[in-house]
């Protein structure tokens, strides 16, 4: 009887340690899929512009009715304005930004408040 209740009580504890286990071993993907969204958006608003600019860690784009379009740091957010204009948040709990203007292509390095670096070449159309 008392080894029938010993297995039991290992039973139990092994049925309900699985799930903690896979718990512990499961890897969050939110910020990595998160820089991913941005980049490839960001790739697209430079592919549809007509003039791309790097100025300070920030990007300039001239769109094709001449809207001016910003994307820039704010606080721990990477927002994107039209016209000086408007707030719309592309990713959160950034840290910093490095941007490093190239010929045919702009470099982003960035820094997230998690300790996640994330580095991208936004490539420019040809003129």
């Amino acid at each position: 009887m008392e080894t029938l209740m010993s297995l039991i009580i290992i039973s139990l504890i092994l049925i309900l340690s699985f799930p903690l286990f896979r718990m512990i071993h499961d890897v969050d993907y939110y910020e990595e899929l998160s820089v991913r969204q941005m980049f490839s958006f960001l790739q697209e608003e430079v592919n549809r512009g007509r003039e791309v600019e790097v100025i300070s860690n920030s990007i300039f784009i001239t769109d094709a009715v001449n809207r001016k379009i910003t994307i820039e740091q704010y606080q721990n957010l990477i927002r994107r304005r039209v016209n000086l204009s408007g707030h719309e948040v592309l990713l959160q709990n950034v840290e910093a930004i490095h941007l490093t203007n190239h010929t045919h292509y702009i470099m982003i390095k960035l820094q997230m408040e998690g300790g996640g670096v994330y580095q991208k070449n936004i490539h420019r159309s040809a003129p």
